[in-house]
């Protein structure tokens, strides 16, 4: 929770629609208004975790969480 909360922006990786932990953290960094970048596995099923992503500032679809990294890091220095 210190992490999240000394964090500038919080990276979240979903492989898994049952990533509970990860979407608590991530509704946690929401709330302290952070830039939220999510990065998705190709093979998750988006329709899933709809209101997730609806609430991300930068989302990616990769195919490892280092690639999501790279293009969601790309995607906000263009911004």
């Amino acid at each position: 929770m210190q992490t999240i909360r000394n964090a500038e922006v919080f990276f979240a990786w979903i492989e898994d629609e049952t990533c509970f932990g990860t979407l608590a953290e991530f509704g946690y960094a929401k709330a302290l208004d952070k830039k939220i970048i999510v990065g998705v596995k190709k093979s998750v099923n988006l329709k899933n975790i709809w209101f997730t992503l609806a609430l991300a500032d930068v989302v990616v679809s990769a195919v490892s969480a280092e690639e999501a990294s790279r293009q969601s890091f790309a995607v906000l220095a263009e911004v």
